[in-house]
């Protein structure tokens, strides 16, 4: 995750939200949306739903991952819930992870439909993955989300959904 790059583009023309590395289809991927109506969304193709609250990720082609990040803004000790789901339905095949400063706390592989039961049946050998974790954190110190490519090395279809709960346990 050594060359990261900030997503510049925002695109809101819809309730599902988009950020992009740069304008047009080159720059789509890796791409970072959010749902922040109260129902369940699809992406205009009609291929994946994201539910309220939930971010929708998926890397690019050359392999680079989608990162969402959190910095911790006060020393404590924090409860970590991250809930990673396939939510495309021709089936995601990715591999997530959580990270603090990029040391990994938890990696996993997806490989199927574990999103909105109401859209898709659940299908699939791992269509979900949850960490669970209390960690002691420094002020700055920096979680982070990634969605990658996956084990069959290609981004097509690779929509992955991420709920994520961060609290202080002081």
């Amino acid at each position: 995750m050594d060359a990261f790059q900030l997503d510049t583009v925002m695109v809101s023309s819809s309730p599902v939200g988009f950020w992009h590395p740069t304008d047009g289809q080159a720059g789509y991927y890796p791409y970072v949306a959010e749902n922040s109506t109260a129902t369940l969304m699809t992406d205009p193709t009609g291929s994946w739903a994201v539910q309220p609250d939930e971010v929708a990720m998926e890397g690019s082609a050359a392999g680079q991952y989608s990162i969402v990040q959190f910095v911790v803004p006060s020393s404590g000790t924090y409860d970590l819930e991250a809930d990673f789901a396939g939510i495309h339905i021709r089936l995601s095949t990715t591999d997530v992870h959580v990270m603090v400063n990029d040391l990994s706390l938890f990696d996993a592989e997806i490989d199927g439909y574990g999103g909105d039961p109401s859209f898709h049946a659940v299908e699939g050998q791992s269509p979900q993955a949850t960490c669970r974790a209390t960690e002691i954190l420094r002020a700055g110190d920096v979680l982070s989300f990634a969605v990658g490519i996956g084990s069959n090395g290609t981004n097509a279809n690779d929509t992955t959904g991420l709920f994520v709960h961060i609290t202080s346990s002081q």
